[in-house]
Parts: structure tokens; sequence; C-alpha cells
């Protein structure tokens, strides 16, 4: 489990968004990834999630984060907020971003526990601390080979956008090795802005660097 300033400190280290000799988050960074918390938090029910069994968060499992509370966070929460803060980027509210990541945290975490977690272990075996630092601060991916390259595709819009082959594949999760037009044909989003996401780069770099962060506690344990 990670604190706070772990996450903060790998999302901005991940994506490129750090100040100073030392590589601290940018402050736009953590007001960004704080709007997105707490709209996850405060916001019950964006949308078609009114009628949702039980709720779900995009950032947390289970009851979520308290207000004023110190919560622990995973791996899976760090790539959610990633998500999230690479949706606002590209032009989404923190609403509509937060909404899209909760229809996608199952999935995620099915990722995060089996495709995603097998290749981090495997683009670092056998490498020591200098040239693991080198691959995750490259601009280039640091997974070398395509079939392990995993992506996301999602619309820029309000529909939920999450196509599925069957019950247990995702046509927005594809690896270096699909069609990229193949993919938009079967999301059926010719007209829409799509962004893709490098995913298993991002996770690669984000463990690497959650890892590597040392925690420092906020607000009261909870």
């Amino acid at each position: 489990m990670y604190r706070r300033n772990q996450i903060e400190t790998a999302i901005a280290r991940s994506t490129w968004q750090v100040s100073g000799p030392d590589g601290e988050p940018m402050l736009s960074l953590r007001h960004d990834l704080k709007r997105l918390i707490d709209t996850d938090r405060n916001f019950p029910n964006l949308g078609h999630e009114a009628a949702a069994p039980e709720r779900r968060f995009a950032f947390a499992e289970g009851e979520g984060p308290g207000k004023g509370v110190e919560h622990d966070y995973t791996a899976l929460d760090a790539l959610a907020l990633t998500v999230a803060f690479s949706l606002c980027r590209a032009g989404l509210t923190q609403r509509r971003a937060v909404r899209k990541v909760r229809q996608l945290r199952p999935w995620l975490k099915r990722e995060v526990t089996g495709r995603l977690d097998m290749t981090y272990r495997s683009v670092f075996a056998g490498l020591d601390e200098r040239d693991r630092e080198h691959a995750v601060n490259s601009i280039d991916s640091p997974i070398h080979d395509e079939s392990q390259r995993l992506y996301l595709a999602l619309t820029l819009d309000d529909s939920n956008d999450l196509v599925t082959a069957g019950r247990d594949e995702l046509v927005n999760l594809f690896t270096g090795r699909t069609s990229m037009s193949d993919v938009l044909s079967a999301l059926g989003v010719s007209a829409s802005p799509v962004l893709v996401i490098d995913l298993g780069s991002a996770f690669v770099r984000l463990v690497h660097w959650l890892d590597r962060t040392l925690p420092v506690r906020r607000g009261r344990k909870g």
C-alpha cells in the first residue's frame, strides 16, 4: 500500500510533470489529482451510476476514502488516477473523467493483477538499478516487445464507450500487435476524438517510482 505523496510523485515522474532538481510534483498536478479524488468521493452518482446496485469508486476499493482521513492507495489506484489525469489533460472535466474510470476500473483491476504485473516483472528482469532508471526516464516505451505493450482507447465524449467481446474481453484494451483501425472500427467511434494511452508503459513507470518514494503521513489515520 502507498501514501498520497507516493502516488503524486509516481504520477508526476511517470508523466514528466515535475519541477526543481529533486523532481518534485508540479503544484498544478497535485491540484488536479486532489480535484479528481474529491470528485470521486463527493459525487456518488455520475450519470448512469444512479442505477448501480452498489457504489463503485474510481480510485479506491470498498467504502473509499473518508474526508480528512489518511488513506492508503494501491498501484491500481495510481493507474486509475493516471488515466483520469490523462483524460482531463485531453479536455474532459473531472466529473466526466471520473465517470469513465469508474466504468473502467474492474477491467483495470484484472489487468493489474494479471498481464501488467507480469509485464513489469519481465521488463526489469536482470536489469540493475541504473538501467531501470534509464528505461523509465526515457521518452520511449520501456517495453520493447510489441506483444507485451497494452494500450487503452477511450472516446472524449459523454458516451459509455466500453465495448466488450464476450464476457472476458474489453475491445478498448489491445496490444501493440493489434491494428488501430480495427480497434476504432470495433468501437464504432469514427466521428469521435479518441485518446489512446500506453497503459503498459504507464504501469511500469508508476510501480518503479512508487517503490522508490518514501511515504509521508498526512491527516489522521483511518
